[in-house]
């Protein structure tokens, strides 16, 4: 098991992070108490969407709510200026 403090974590992040994907154990310390066990994750975060995963189609939904129409103005800028009076 590894020991280091909250300081030693933080200037040296990505060697801890690849300690734990190894699945060492780090003990955490603050102040010279442990605080936390930290152990290898149950999943991995990555930027991948799962399979079969489709993304929702927001073009598609505004054509279904405004269809071709193009609102005057800016409908935005003049909701919040309602707000402001």
């Amino acid at each position: 098991m590894k020991t280091m403090t909250i300081e030693e974590v933080q200037s040296n992040l990505s060697a801890v992070l690849d300690d734990l994907d190894s699945g060492q154990v780090v003990r955490l310390l603050r102040d010279g108490k442990a605080t936390d066990l930290t152990a290898k994750p149950v999943f991995k975060v990555t930027n991948e969407a799962p399979p079969g995963y489709v993304p929702p189609d927001y073009a598609g939904r505004l054509k279904a709510i405004y269809g071709d129409r193009i609102l005057p103005g800016n409908a935005v800028l003049d909701e919040r200026a309602s707000y402001d009076a």
